[in-house]
């Protein structure tokens, strides 16, 4: 799994050196002076106008409808509970990812409160009028260490909390269909081993009241997705080297002391 916010120290190093984008030069080599003749290639991301969008496919019919309005890039969206006409995302549209609430009486998105300073949100959730979302806003003290957290806020105010433990990072957090638990991809309080094609983060689950109350309910595991309040869904790279999607059982009415869970 790879997760933006963890590279952001490998990034900051690398970018004052080698350029992310290096350009391809082709240069004739009859006369090398200094005026020389030939052809750059180079490819570039500083484009001001483009679309990036959210969409939806309605089953069993598979009509597709566009639920963001085409105004710079906007990514990992999720629907408000059960109703499919609101949802909150991520959007560039300020000039750097902001979280996002677009509903139906809305003209244009509405911006909810988050750190304006952190340059990586993931997947904000809307749960019982609190929204949680990553943010990497708190710089960790040393290269090479995720800043990578979750917080929560509620809706009616900008009170930003903290959720995930000092000098741990977490990724794509997920909260059940109650409110009651959230899952999340932990990395713990690791440095960054180097990993870059998989980072080997651990599905860990703890009460929305409780963020103390840690359980790591399967190693080696990304993406959580809650079905109900005991089923989690994730991803993980099998052993024969494909992407696959899994299933962790919590026991019914689990108040995360009971063990061992169920890996389908």
């Amino acid at each position: 799994m790879i997760y933006p916010s963890h590279i952001n120290s490998l990034f900051t190093i690398a970018t004052t050196t080698f350029p992310l984008h290096s350009p391809l030069v082709y240069l004739k080599p009859s006369n090398f002076s200094m005026d020389p003749s030939g052809t750059i290639v180079f490819s570039t991301v500083g484009v001001t106008q483009y679309g990036f969008d959210i969409f939806s496919v309605k089953l069993p019919n598979l009509t597709q409808r566009r639920l963001t309005d085409g105004v710079s890039v906007n990514f990992n969206g999720q629907f408000l509970d059960e109703n499919e006409e609101s949802l909150v995302f991520v959007s560039e549209r300020s000039g750097s990812p902001r979280i996002y609430l677009s509903k139906p009486e809305l003209s244009e998105p509405e911006l909810l409160p988050s750190p304006p300073e952190s340059l990586f949100h993931d997947r904000p959730v809307i749960k019982n009028q609190r929204a949680y979302f990553i943010s990497a806003h708190e710089e960790p003290d040393k290269l090479f260490k995720s800043w990578s957290a979750l917080y929560s806020t509620r809706l009616d105010d900008k009170k930003v909390r903290r959720l995930t433990p000092p000098g741990v990072a977490d990724y794509s957090p997920s909260v059940s269909q109650s409110g009651k638990f959230i899952a999340v991809a932990s990395y713990g309080s690791r440095d960054w081993g180097g990993e870059f094609h998989e980072l080997q983060t651990d599905i860990v689950v703890f009460p929305e009241s409780d963020q103390n109350t840690r359980v790591t309910v399967c190693q080696h595991g990304g993406w959580p997705t809650w079905s109900g309040d005991s089923t989690i869904y994730f991803h993980r790279q099998s052993n024969d080297g494909w992407w696959s999607i899994y299933r962790v059982d919590l026991p019914q009415n689990s108040d995360l002391s009971e063990t061992p869970y169920l890996l389908v």
